[in-house]
């Protein structure tokens, strides 16, 4: 048996895929559509997290959990295929500004793109509020080499970070976590790799699976990690899973003869929910009393509220972030801890 989640919203809808995969393999396909009116299931998954995680995905991993159990008590998931086989576009992102940094060429990256943004708001009136820089690299490329990761994987910049929580910790001693993590391989790629697979993979991906799957009392195995597995891909160079235009390229090859090319073409979208569609149509009040009543006290209300209007405005997509304040508002509200600059 097979299961999948969808959403109405295409730009998040995956499930065409999985029933075309699922008619490939033949299998009984079972499929689910998530909706905002789930809010009671989101609130009950995020506090059984058992801190504050803002990763949305939890919401949709919990829900996929929750359909599934009615049938099943053992379920497999691909968890680990990205980690130890280069799928996430951090990777090439990363690899891109250390080897424009290596080869001294960023001041040149920056000039071109500075360059290149600004024909395009001349030539475009839709595009002049867009300012400088606007792309992933381009952010990443201010930054130094510690903050760059941890700005892929987040949500909030260190000055967003200062705005919303004023004198708040800093990040230096995640920065040095980070750093250990990385200690051992000389290439770059596989100190990325090596960072995920002792601390974005645990403390994330399986946590959150683990912690979603057994509030439904199922047991979720994955195979990518069965350990000879795991053994044997850390030993690849990461050069062969990783190129310029795509990531798993040795799955991408592997399979080419039982999966579709298509799959493989379409761009990568993760598990992710379309919060930011639902913020504007449905949760507006929702968000807006957690921000009011929820947040801790030492931090800036009138920044959290900017970001809101600006995203029910259209002005930016802010819904990362909003769904990150929700997170820690319930917790907030639910625990009233004290909390400590």
């Amino acid at each position: 048996q097979t299961f999948s989640i969808g959403f109405s919203d295409e730009g998040f809808d995956e499930s065409k895929y999985a029933r075309v995969i699922a008619e490939r393999f033949e299998t009984n396909h079972h499929e689910f559509e998530a909706k905002a009116a789930d809010l009671e299931e989101l609130e009950k998954a995020i506090l059984a997290m058992g801190e504050p995680f803002a990763d949305q995905s939890i919401i949709p991993t919990a829900l996929v959990a929750m359909h599934t159990a009615k049938h099943v008590t053992v379920a497999l998931s691909g968890d680990g295929g990205d980690e130890l086989f280069g799928g996430y576009k951090r990777y090439r992102q990363l690899n891109l500004v250390h080897e424009l940094e290596n080869g001294g060429m960023l001041g040149l990256w920056k000039g071109l793109r500075r360059f290149s943004l600004g024909v395009e708001r001349t030539v475009n009136p839709r595009r002049r509020h867009i300012g400088f820089p606007n792309g992933p690299v381009d952010e990443i490329l201010s930054l130094p080499e510690p903050q760059r990761y941890l700005r892929l994987i987040g949500f909030f910049s260190p000055s967003q970070m200062e705005a919303i929580w004023p004198g708040g910790p800093g990040p230096a001693e995640i920065y040095s976590d980070l750093d250990r993590l990385r200690q051992g391989p000389e290439d770059y790629l596989e100190q990325l790799f090596q960072l995920d697979l002792l601390s974005y993979l645990p403390d994330d991906i399986l946590y959150k699976v683990d912690i979603a799957s057994m509030l439904h009392s199922l047991e979720c195995r994955c195979p990518f990690l069965d350990h000879q597995l795991v053994e044997c891909a850390v030993k690849v160079p990461a050069q062969w899973k990783v190129d310029k235009r795509s990531g798993k390229k040795i799955l991408r090859d592997t399979f080419a003869d039982l999966i579709p090319a298509e799959f493989f073409n379409r761009p990568k979208k993760g598990f992710s929910m379309p919060i930011g569609r639902w913020i504007r149509e449905k949760w507006a009040p929702i968000f807006a009393d957690a921000i009011e009543t929820g947040l801790p006290p030492d931090f800036e209300k009138a920044y959290a509220r900017r970001l809101l209007q600006d995203h029910l405005a259209g002005r930016r997509d802010s819904s990362n972030l909003l769904w990150a304040l929700y997170v820690l508002a319930i917790w907030n509200r639910k625990f009233d801890p004290v909390w400590e600059a």
